[in-house]
């Protein structure tokens, strides 16, 4: 696992096991889950369509970028 600190590390794990849950014709739950998680509040229909459009990438694609990052290596040490 990559060097996280634990609070970013719950929320990508809790993420992750969410997306996983989720079916991949519904793409507007990792939306309202992302915003119930840090806003606790559902969104608006109006700005979950303008998010959805601004922003498209479906479930699996957000499940890809949690695993890439959690399993990337620390290089913070590097440029010190």
């Amino acid at each position: 696992m990559s060097h996280i600190d634990t609070n970013l590390e719950s929320l990508l794990l809790k993420s992750r096991e969410t997306f996983e849950g989720c079916p991949d014709k519904s793409p507007q739950l990792a939306y309202h889950f992302y915003s119930i998680l840090m806003n606790s509040t559902d969104l608006p229909i109006d700005i979950l369509d303008t998010k959805m459009r601004l922003n498209p990438i479906n479930i699996q694609g957000r499940l890809f970028l949690i695993r890439l990052f959690m399993d990337s290596f620390y290089v913070k040490d590097r440029f010190i």
